[in-house]
C-alpha cells in the first residue's frame, strides 16, 4: 500500500516538469521566429533605400543628360561625380599643353604647343564698340578656334563677324563648357562642315547667367575653302578640347601695368608742353605750344598748326564717326594709349580714290575705348622729307603717350 502511494505521488511532478520544458522550447522558438522578421526587415528596408537612391541617381542623369544651352543644369550624385572627374582631367589629359591666361576678363584655358594664340582687342568701326577675342590657330594656320568671353552686359564685342555664308545648321553631339552641356552645330554647305559652332553662330549665355561667350572653328588661310569638312578633321577633337579646358580665374590687370617712363631724351623733347583736360571724359594729353586750341567741346577737341598745316582731333561718344576717304591705309599697329588697347592706323593720300587725294597728305588713326566710351583721335600733316616728317610722326606718338585718364 506505501508503494502505491509513492508512485501516485510523483506523477504531478513529471507533468510539471514537462509543462515547464515546452513552455521554454516555445518562448525561444518565438524569440528566434521575431528576430527573424526583425532581420529580414532591415534587409528589406536596407534595400529598399538602396534602390530609392539608385532611382534618384538614374533620374538625375536622365535630367543631366537631357539639359540642353540656356537651362540649369540639374545635377545629383552622378553628376558631382561627372564634373569631380572632369576637373581633375586636365592634370593628367593636358600634360605637355601650354596655358594662356586672360587676367583682365579672368579666364585661363589651355592649348596644344603646337597652336599659336592670337589677341584682338581693338575700336570697331562697324560697331562703334571694342571687340576683344582670342584666336588659336592649327600649325599652318589650317584652322582656328574663334573664342571671346566676357561678364554679361560688358561694354564690348566679343566677335567681330558680319555674316554667315551659304548653307544649314546641322546637331552634330554635345560640349560641357565653364560646366554647361551645350549642342555642337555643323555648318553645312555641299554637304561638307564648313564651321562648327559651339552651340551657335551667336552669343550663349553660360549655365549661371553670369558670362557670354562665343566658340567656333574655322578654315584658316592655310586651307581649302572648297575641300574643308571639319567633321572629320583630326584639329576638331583638339579645339573641343581646348574648350572644355576653359575656366575662370581671378582678375590680375592693375593700373600699374600700363604706367607710362619716359625717357631722359622725352622727356627733353616735351620740355614746354602744354597740357590740355577734358572734364567730361577725365581724360588729359601734352601737346607742343605750335599746335593751339581752335575748338573744345565736351565730344570734340580741335588743336591745329595753320603754319606746319598739323591738325590734331580728338573725338568721344557720339562724335567717333569718322571717314578717310582719299586715303590708303599703309599699316596698323596695336599699343597702349591711357591704358588702353588702341588700334593705330598709317594713312597716306590715295590720287586713285574717289575723290581723289594729295599723295603728300598723311593722318594717322587711333580708336580705343575707355570705360565702356569709344574714341578717336586723328592727326592729319604733310610729308616734306623722310626726315621732317618722320620728327612729326615721332612728336605725335609722344603726344599719345602722355594721354592719361583721371
Amino acid at each position: 500500500m506505501r508503494e502505491e502511494k509513492k508512485e501516485k505521488t510523483n506523477e504531478p511532478e513529471k507533468s510539471e516538469a514537462t509543462t515547464i520544458t515546452f513552455t521554454v522550447i516555445t518562448t525561444l522558438l518565438a524569440v528566434a521566429f521575431i528576430g527573424g522578421l526583425i532581420f529580414v526587415g532591415k534587409i528589406y528596408n536596407d534595400r529598399k533605400k538602396e534602390l530609392q537612391s539608385l532611382k534618384r541617381q538614374m533620374e538625375n542623369f536622365q535630367k543631366s543628360s537631357g539639359t540642353s544651352s540656356g537651362e540649369t543644369t540639374v545635377t545629383g550624385e552622378i553628376g558631382d561625380i561627372e564634373n569631380s572627374l572632369e576637373q581633375t582631367a586636365p592634370i593628367e589629359n593636358y600634360a605637355g599643353w601650354k596655358t594662356y591666361t586672360n587676367g583682365e576678363i579672368g579666364y585661363t584655358l589651355k592649348y596644344p604647343v603646337d597652336w599659336a594664340v592670337q589677341e584682338t582687342d581693338e575700336f570697331s568701326p562697324l560697331y562703334g564698340e571694342t571687340v576683344k577675342y582670342i584666336a588659336i590657330y592649327a600649325p599652318e594656320n589650317k584652322y582656328f578656334l574663334h573664342w571671346g568671353l566676357k561678364e554679361k552686359g560688358a561694354g564690348y564685342y566679343i566677335s567681330d563677324r558680319t555674316g554667315m555664308g551659304a548653307g544649314e545648321e546641322r546637331k552634330s553631339g554635345k560640349i560641357k563648357i565653364l560646366g554647361t552641356e551645350f549642342d555642337i552645330t555643323n555648318y553645312i554647305f555641299q554637304g561638307k562642315a564648313k564651321e562648327i559652332f559651339y552651340p551657335t553662330a551667336g552669343r550663349s549665355l553660360t549655365g549661371d547667367g553670369k558670362y557670354e561667350f562665343t566658340a567656333a572653328l574655322s578654315g584658316g588661310s592655310g586651307s581649302n575653302w572648297d575641300n574643308i569638312d571639319l567633321s572629320s578633321a583630326p584639329e576638331k577633337a583638339l579645339a573641343e578640347k581646348i574648350l572644355k579646358s576653359v575656366a575662370l580665374a581671378g582678375k590680375t590687370t592693375s593700373p600699374a601695368d600700363c604706367e607710362q617712363n619716359f625717357t631722359n631724351e622725352e622727356n627733353l623733347n616735351k620740355t614746354g608742353w602744354k597740357t590740355f583736360s577734358n572734364e567730361k571724359y577725365g581724360y588729359y594729353f601734352e601737346h607742343p605750344k605750335s599746335l593751339t586750341v581752335g575748338e573744345k567741346q565736351d565730344d570734340y577737341t580741335g588743336l591745329g598748326s595753320g603754319a606746319d598745316q598739323q591738325s590734331f582731333e580728338w573725338r568721344s561718344g557720339s562724335m567717333t564717326g569718322t571717314d578717310y576717304y582719299g586715303y590708303k591705309e599703309d599699316r596698323q599697329i596695336n599699343r597702349k594709349v591711357g591704358c588702353a588697347n588702341a588700334k593705330i592706323t598709317y594713312l597716306s593720300g590715295d590720287p586713285t580714290a574717289d575723290p581723289p587725294g594729295d599723295v603728300q597728305d598723311r593722318l594717322i588713326l587711333v580708336q580705343f575705348e575707355k570705360s565702356g566710351i569709344p574714341h578717336v583721335i586723328l592727326f592729319s600733316y604733310q610729308y616734306v622729307g623722310a626726315s621732317i616728317s618722320g620728327d612729326v610722326a615721332e612728336m605725335f606718338e609722344l603726344m599719345l603717350k602722355t594721354v592719361a585718364f583721371r
